[in-house]
């Protein structure tokens, strides 16, 4: 699988947390890298509306599957994605 790695600089304005770190962080410009793996099928732009769904599906559900079951409210919100998905299919 390949990777690379983007680089951007953000800055807080406001002490701010982050999950997995167990202190108040202080506001100021941060250097955030962050490394992306290129997926393979799924890096390659969508031909058609249906590939793309389908593509998006799997992302969609790779995340849902990330989430605590008490994470009500993004499962909601990609239920209601589906749905879209769904509805647009049979209307194209």
């Amino acid at each position: 699988m390949t990777t690379r790695s983007r680089r951007e600089t953000i800055t807080f304005l406001h002490p701010f947390r982050i999950n997995g770190i167990d202190r108040l962080l202080r506001p100021g410009t941060y250097e955030v890298i962050t490394d992306e793996e290129m997926i393979e099928g799924l890096s390659v732009p969508a031909a058609s509306w249906p590939e793309a769904a389908a593509k998006a599906r799997y992302i969609f559900n790779l995340y849902t599957a990330g989430l605590g079951s008490d994470d009500t409210h993004h499962r909601d919100l990609v239920t209601a994605v589906l749905a879209d998905f769904d509805r647009l299919s049979i209307e194209s």
